[in-house]
């Protein structure tokens, strides 16, 4: 398992309940420039929207060699692949009791993001 970013601040600023993992899905483009280190966390957060679990302003710099076909926002809204047990958990978590949810780490196992 190799980490490619963490966000220090996440532990500093906020009292971390509980940890689940999960896959982000991103272009192509997008996994070639994680896989270089070129993200940051500084300021993501995710919501649980109607379609599922989105992370925001989780910034991954363009990938160079991809040319300027695969241009995308840099801080463009990703979804976060989780199981709908665990989107309907969070979802209860984020409503009731007013709670954040802040990714704290981005790291690649067995090739996936």
């Amino acid at each position: 398992m190799k980490t490619v970013a963490i966000n220090k601040r996440a532990r500093f600023d906020y009292d971390i309940l509980e940890v689940f993992e999960s896959g982000v899905q991103l272009s192509g483009a997008e996994v070639k420039s994680v896989k270089l280190g070129h993200v940051s966390l500084q300021g993501a957060y995710a919501a649980i929207t109607g379609h599922g679990a989105t992370l925001l302003n989780m910034h991954v710099r363009h990938y160079e060699p991809a040319g300027k076909l695969h241009v995308q926002d840099p801080t463009r809204s990703r979804k976060l692949l989780l199981h709908k047990k665990e989107t309907d958990y969070l979802r209860g978590k984020t409503e009731e009791q007013g709670l954040t949810i802040v990714p704290v780490s981005v790291y690649i196992r067995k090739n996936l993001v």
